[in-house]
């Protein structure tokens, strides 16, 4: 434990202590199955500081840091604290929910030595629903992960490439959203990281903009283009879904911040044609999304600046699709109303 960190896991949280504990228990399990130099970096802004109780549990076997601090910094203020708490050269930036499969140390290990001079990992990622852990004992031991699970990325290349081939929907279908994909070098973030503002992340108005949603792929778009990466089809982390308050504003993220997380990494390099074929994938629902998000009257939703995405969403053709597959939709479902509305009548 006196070794100087190789990787600097940085875990922000709120109130969410029995997702944090189970975090905690598989990085746990992790350096038990693999020592290997990282330290923890957990910056809780909870009303409490009951997550100080759960570090501390873990503190004997894992090198921990625990900073509490209740005054809410938003996304982006949350995320850079707790990068800024980190050491090592490389940090791997993960939700307190999310898991490390028990080999992930090993994996690391191996990237580090044959690449010491690369600034950027993806990792990529099972995906596991929430459901899937009711029945067991907590903290989950995930000696008990199913044998089978969905990856986020199906690649079976690991290679080494530039980072902006990273910005592919087949890669990353939200362009290196899910934070818990990439390990990077501290310092290149540390130099680009005032491109985020922290004063929108306070907004009672929920993913107000790009900095308030995508914090750190905003920071990656300015502070990486020019890297190379290395692409790792091995997962490394379970990702876990069912958890995340922001579900309901999917649809609204799906295509509006993804259309301006796209748009970041244009004003920072990414060529126009692969800015086009990305856009494409991403506009692909916008007619339904722009419908839902309109819908939404309550004050957490951020309103659209609907003709600045028709603008720039009306060079694609799943631009026009969407708007056939949602005419599809509304006729399936008038069509399963009024065969569900006569069989009633019928019995």
């Amino acid at each position: 434990m006196n070794k100087l960190p190789k990787i600097s896991i940085c875990v922000p949280t709120y109130n969410r202590h029995d997702y944090l504990d189970r975090c905690l228990r598989s990085i746990e399990l992790a350096y038990m199955f693999y020592s290997f130099p990282i330290e923890i970096c957990i910056f809780d802004s909870s009303e409490t500081d009951n997550g100080g109780k759960i570090a501390e549990k873990y503190s004997d076997a894992l090198n921990i840091k625990y900073l509490h601090d209740p005054n809410n910094k938003g996304y982006a203020g949350n995320f850079k604290k707790c990068v800024s708490m980190a050491k090592s050269k490389m940090v791997w930036l993960i939700g307190d929910d999310d898991l490390l499969v028990q080999n992930s140390f090993e994996i690391i290990s191996d990237f580090f030595s044959k690449f010491p001079t690369t600034d950027f990992f993806y990792c990529n990622a099972y995906q596991l629903d929430e459901e899937f852990f009711r029945d067991f004992e907590k903290p989950f031991d995930t000696k008990f992960l199913p044998l089978v699970m969905r990856k986020f990325t199906y690649t079976t290349d690991s290679k080494l490439i530039p980072f902006h081939e990273l910005i592919n929907h087949k890669v990353s279908f939200d362009f290196l959203g899910g934070m818990f994909l990439s390990i990077f070098n501290k310092e290149l973030w540390e130099s680009n990281k005032s491109c985020v503002q922290d004063e929108t992340s306070k907004s009672k108005i929920k993913f107000l903009d790009l900095d308030s949603t995508f914090p750190h792929s905003k920071i990656f778009a300015n502070a990486f283009m020019k890297s190379n990466a290395y692409l790792s089809s091995n997962p490394l982390v379970v990702a876990v879904s069912g958890v995340r308050e922001w579900a309901e504003f999917y649809p609204f993220i799906r295509t509006f911040r993804l259309m301006d997380l796209l748009m970041e990494y244009r004003k920072n390099g990414l060529t126009y044609l692969k800015y086009w074929k990305n856009k494409n994938f991403t506009v692909k629902y916008f007619a339904y999304d722009a419908l839902y998000s309109l819908r939404k009257k309550d004050g957490r939703f951020p309103k659209i600046r609907l003709l600045k995405y028709i603008v720039s969403a009306s060079v694609c053709p799943n631009f026009y699709f969407s708007f056939i597959r949602l005419f599809l939709s509304l006729i399936e479902k008038i069509y399963a109303h009024t065969m569900g509305f006569f069989a009633r009548i019928l019995l």
